[in-house]
Formats: structure tokens, sequence, C-alpha cells
């Protein structure tokens, strides 16, 4: 007798491999958009940082933080949005500022997919004259 050597797979192994790569990608995927929440959110702080040295500076060279009535270009120092967070001065006067940093987009921000308590949904990060930084849970990560 002549045994016929099967070649290839069947179907039902096929299957287990779409199985387990289904799996394998369930639980990884949520993950992976964590850490991309995070790094944005490092991204985020980092860029209000920048904008606070530059307020600083301005304050340095003329003795009050830029606004648009004494400086008409003062929205220059805050960046364009990028597709997780835009910015914004919520509280521009010549001796104060609230620096805002809103999230955008379906990111989850209480205590959820990230692992932080970043606050109601949009979450914003913000930065005032004196350093104080809230929500604090966010910049600490």
């Amino acid at each position: 007798m002549n045994k016929l050597q099967s070649k290839g797979f069947s179907l039902i192994e096929l299957m287990v491999v779409v199985a387990v790569v289904a799996v394998l990608a369930a639980i990884a995927y949520p993950s992976y958009t964590s850490y991309i929440l995070k790094s944005q959110r490092t991204v985020a702080i980092t860029t209000l940082l920048k904008i606070q040295a530059a307020y600083e500076s301005y304050y340095a060279q003329n003795s009050s933080y830029p606004t648009s009535t004494t400086n008409p270009t003062a929205d220059s120092f805050l960046p364009v949005a990028t597709n997780y967070y835009s910015y914004a001065n919520t509280n521009a006067h010549a001796t104060t500022y609230t620096l805002q940093a809103t999230a955008l987009g379906n990111q989850v921000n209480d205590t959820a997919k990230d692992g932080t308590s970043c606050g109601a949904q949009p979450a914003s990060l913000t930065i005032d004259q004196t350093g104080n930084q809230l929500p604090s849970s966010c910049w600490t990560q």
C-alpha cells in the first residue's frame, strides 16, 4: 500500500493559527495605545515647559508676560495643535498666565487604559506663572 503524504495546512490548522493571532492582537493593542497616550502626554508636558520658558524669557526682557494687547504676536508663543493636544493661554495678563494643553480625540482620562487619573474628559494639563502643575498625577505619570 502506498500512503499519501499530506502537504500544506488543513483548514483547521489555519483557523487555529488565525485564532491565536487574534488573541495576541487583542491583548497587545490596548497596551500599545496606552503607551502612545503616555508618550503624547510627555510631549504635551515638554511643550508646555518650553512655552513657559519662552514666557519667562519674554518677562525678563519686558517686565510683563505677553498678551494680545502688549504683544500682537503673543499667540506665536503657542504651537499649532497636534492630533493629541491643543495649546492655549487661558489667563493672559501682564502679570499672570495659565498655559493649558487640552487632550483631543477619544483619549480616556479617568483612571483608565493608561493607568493614570487625569480628570474628566477632555483632560487638560495646566501650568501657571508660579509653576503650579495640574493635575499633578498627569505630570508625574
